[in-house]
Formats: C-alpha cells, sequence, structure tokens
C-alpha cells in the first residue's frame, strides 16, 4: 500500500521520543497555564508545531487530523482571546494520550490502522472540533457542529445596517488570518468535489472550514459573513446526511461565495462596515441561493456574480512616512514557513542524535578492530593450523568493510 511506503520506518523510534518530549511539554502547559493568553497559546501552538514537523517528517499522516484540530481549537481560543476552558483543557489532555498511544504503534499498524483505532481517531477531532470559546457569555448550543439539519434554523437574510466600525483591529487580522486559511481549505477541497461528489472527506472538511468562518465573524460581530458562511455550512451537513446531493452548479455557488469573502482578506477593520453594505445583494442572493439547494430545489435564479461586481473597499492611503516599511505577507506562506522551520527544529534534533550514536558505533568499532589484531598476535605467537588463520581473516576482513 501507498502508505506503507510513505511512513519512514527507519526513524519511528526517534519519532517515538519526540512525540514523547512534546506530549511532556504539552501536559506541563495544560497544568500551569500562563496569566498572559497571548503567551500561553503561542507556547501550545509552538508545541503543536513541533509534534506537526514530526508527523510529516515520518510521514504517519493518521496523526494528522488530530493536529489540525489542535490548531483550530487553539486559533478559535486565539480569535476569542480568551483562557482555555476546563473542557478544552480536557480535550487536548485526550489528545495528548492518543498521540502517545499512536507513537508506540509497530509500524505495520500505523500503515494500516485498525478501524477501532480509525474510530477513535475521528472521536477525538470531533471533540476538539465541537471545542467553542465562550465570548461574552456562552455560546448558543446551535453552534456547536451537528451533523442534522433537522433542527437547524434558516439563515436569515444579512442585514447591511449593521455597523461594524467598533470592531477591535487586532481581532479583525486575526480573524482575516482565520478566513484565509479557512477558505483555501474550502477551494482545494471544492476541486476535490468536482472530481468525486461523495467524498465524504472533502464534505467534512468544507463544513468545518465553514463552521470556523462562522464562529470567528460572530467573535467580532461580522453579522453578514456570519450568515452566508451559516447557511454553507448548512449546505454540506445536508450533503454529509445524504439529503442533497453536490452538483457541478452547487459547487459554482459556493466558488462565487468564497471569492466574496476573500475580498475581506486585504481590508481593515474600519472598512467591514463598507463591505457590508456594498456586497449586501450579492450576499442575499447566494443566502436565497443556497437555501434553496440545502432545500433540494433548484434556486430559482441561480447567483451570477462577476469579478468587477464584487465591491471590495478601497483602503485609505497611508499618511505617516513609517508605516511604509509594512509587508504584507500571505497567511499561509507564514503557516508554510513556520511548518517547515517545526521539521527543520525536529530533524536537527535528530541528526544531532544521530551523530552521537554514529560516533558510538564507529568507537565500538575501533576497538573490535584492536582485539583482533592482538588475537592474530597471539595466535601468530604459536603453532597454526588453516582453519585458524582463515578464521580470523575472514573476521578482520568483516569488521574492516
Amino acid at each position: 500500500m501507498s502508505t506503507k511506503e510513505n511512513i519512514n520506518e527507519s526513524m519511528l523510534d526517534l519519532f517515538k521520543i519526540e512525540i514523547d518530549t512534546q506530549s511532556k511539554k504539552l501536559h506541563s502547559a495544560l497544568s500551569s497555564p500562563e496569566s498572559d493568553i497571548d503567551t500561553y497559546l503561542q507556547t501550545l501552538q509552538g508545541i503543536s508545531r513541533a509534534i506537526r514537523g514530526a508527523v510529516k517528517l515520518v510521514k504517519v499522516n493518521i496523526i494528522l487530523p488530530v493536529i489540525d484540530a489542535i490548531d483550530e481549537l487553539l486559533n478559535r481560543y486565539k480569535l476569542s482571546a480568551t483562557k482555555l476552558e476546563t473542557g478544552a483543557i480536557d480535550k487536548l489532555l485526550a489528545a495528548k494520550e492518543l498521540l502517545l498511544k499512536i507513537s508506540n504503534l509497530e509500524a505495520e499498524h500505523l500503515n494500516n490502522p485498525e478501524k477501532e483505532l480509525q474510530d477513535e481517531i475521528n472521536l477525538c477531532v470531533q471533540n476538539l472540533n465541537n471545542e467553542i470559546p465562550a465570548s461574552d457569555g456562552a455560546i448558543p448550543e446551535t453552534e456547536t457542529v451537528d451533523n442534522t439539519t433537522e433542527n437547524s434554523q434558516e439563515p436569515a437574510i444579512a442585514d447591511s445596517s449593521i455597523i461594524h466600525n467598533d470592531i477591535d483591529p487586532h481581532m479583525f487580522d486575526l480573524f482575516s488570518t482565520e478566513l484565509d486559511n479557512s477558505l483555501s481549505t474550502i477551494d482545494d477541497n471544492l476541486l476535490l468535489l468536482e472530481k468525486n461528489d461523495n467524498d465524504a472527506d472533502s464534505l467534512e472538511a468544507i463544513m468545518r472550514a465553514a463552521h470556523s468562518i462562522k464562529g470567528a465573524a460572530r467573535m467580532i460581530g461580522f453579522d453578514s459573513v456570519v450568515k452566508l458562511s451559516h447557511i454553507m455550512e448548512d449546505v454540506f451537513v445536508a450533503a454529509q446526511n445524504q439529503q442533497i446531493s453536490i452538483k457541478r452548479d452547487h459547487i459554482d455557488q459556493i466558488f462565487i461565495c468564497t471569492d466574496i469573502l476573500k475580498t475581506i482578506i486585504d481590508i481593515s477593520a474600519a472598512d467591514a462596515s463598507t463591505w457590508s453594505q456594498s456586497n449586501n445583494q450579492n450576499i442575499n442572493s447566494l443566502i436565497t441561493s443556497l437555501t434553496a439547494i440545502k432545500n433540494n430545489a433548484e434556486p430559482v435564479n441561480p447567483v451570477v456574480v462577476r469579478q468587477d461586481n464584487i465591491t471590495k473597499p478601497q483602503k485609505q492611503a497611508v499618511k505617516d512616512a513609517s508605516t511604509d516599511s509594512i509587508i504584507r505577507v500571505d497567511s499561509r506562506r507564514i503557516n508554510k514557513l513556520i511548518h517547515l522551520a517545526g521539521e527543520l527544529s525536529v530533524s536537527s534534533n535528530w541528526v544531532r542524535e544521530h551523530s552521537d550514536s554514529i560516533l558510538s558505533v564507529k568507537k565500538t568499532h575501533n576497538e573490535i578492530l584492536l582485539q583482533i589484531e592482538k588475537l592474530r598476535t597471539l595466535i601468530h605467537n604459536r603453532p597454526q593450523n588453516e582453519v585458524e588463520i582463515n578464521l580470523i581473516s575472514n573476521l578482520q576482513t568483516k569488521a574492516e568493510e
């Protein structure tokens, strides 16, 4: 199987050591949280990156969904600027125990995980994804990801009159980063759905990404994005429950949604209200169209939006020359660099351990050669037979290879 070929079995022992080390750090951090929320979450994210680096290096890919879910949970708490709640800590500790369990498996079981283990991974991921931080009070029950649409309320049409001028700029930047990452996930998996409309993994990934956008938008009060992402999520929940089948024109409608939402990434918090007002008609049309799709009905008027009709507020001219040194970098590139840095850190530690091991083996090898030479001298000083001579010669030849 291809998975078996992908796993670097020669490094599994070092992988186990790395997971054990990072698990201890995670347990220590979760047991003694720091008072500074940002610093605390950055510490946890650093541990997660180190684990991800080890996982990618050895290619134990069955762990990646757990790492992704841990990262998403930490990002949600970072966006809400709240301390980890008891439930979140318990779920992270449970994830840590699962990672330790997986790291102790033999290569054969990692290549071909049993259904029981896969179910355990799926349950852990679900628990992590369902953990949503409270922000200014408890999050309503409807915010929990539930693969049922029976009791789901239809999203109301977006109201462009809602003002967003009081959005904290720092929180808006975090929201933009989450939005960028989630939209990339949606686009990538929509392309997979075009090839296979029954791809369960792609349906799950899109539903989770839309849910993340909805949660992040609600935390900063971006009402129009909440409503649009809500109906996007509902469409894919219905598809997961086999209530509808995703067709090509449905995928086109979702692509239009992502195109509109992408225009938010480069605007400022002060422009959020203008964005909502400018795109209100497009958003309301999409909500109506996606609601029809979710209800297994053909949209009366499928939305067609040209790129030049998607309004993006113009950024204000920079007045302070000191800000000219600021460079905007695609968050996906930053995330890739961070992941590569994590892999490099893990690799460098392992190379150091390998180097020490090789030096130890070399020292032992030299000692063996020395002992063989002494043995040859002893045998040479007494009568020898042909068998002894051949044995000692073959032994030295093997040792020198």
